[in-house]
């Protein structure tokens, strides 16, 4: 077994995905996002996990908290915000889709009107952030 090979694949933080037209598979943009290992989506999973830890500990039933999470996270709006709020914390910012530096620099309240606009965008970056295979890379290999 040779363990350099596995060694030499590292979580990277942030990796670059080009948005595709949904019609023609052209590429339209390329955006920065945030991998799983981003320490601005572990705060956010850890925001998440913190306010249902509250919610059971506060509760005199724990099964009955449980049970309400479950069911405002089920809600269509609360999981709306929520799949948004991922989006933006994920998006780190933006470039042409030949890989130079766009013509607007990134702007979040722009971006975030790109993704309440456009559900092809929205479904195309949540696929990406749940890839979590895509955010890695191979380390230098040393000799």
């Amino acid at each position: 077994m040779d363990l350099s090979k596995l060694q030499a694949i590292r979580d990277a933080e942030s990796a670059d995905f080009i948005v595709r037209d949904p019609a023609t598979d052209a590429p339209v943009i390329i955006l920065t996002l945030a991998g799983p290992t981003h320490p601005a989506r572990v705060a956010l999973t850890k925001k998440y996990e913190g306010q249902l830890g509250t919610a059971l500990a506060r509760a005199s039933d724990p099964r009955k908290a449980l049970q309400r999470s479950f069911l405002e996270v089920a809600d269509p709006e609360v999981r709306a915000e929520r799949d948004m709020e991922l989006l933006m914390v994920a998006t780190l910012g933006w470039k042409s889709a030949d890989g130079s530096p766009a013509d607007q620099p990134y702007d979040a309240t722009t971006m975030e009107s790109l993704y309440r606009e456009k559900a092809w965008l929205r479904k195309q970056v949540r696929e990406k952030l749940a890839d979590d295979e895509g955010f890695t890379q191979r380390s230098p290999t040393s000799s």
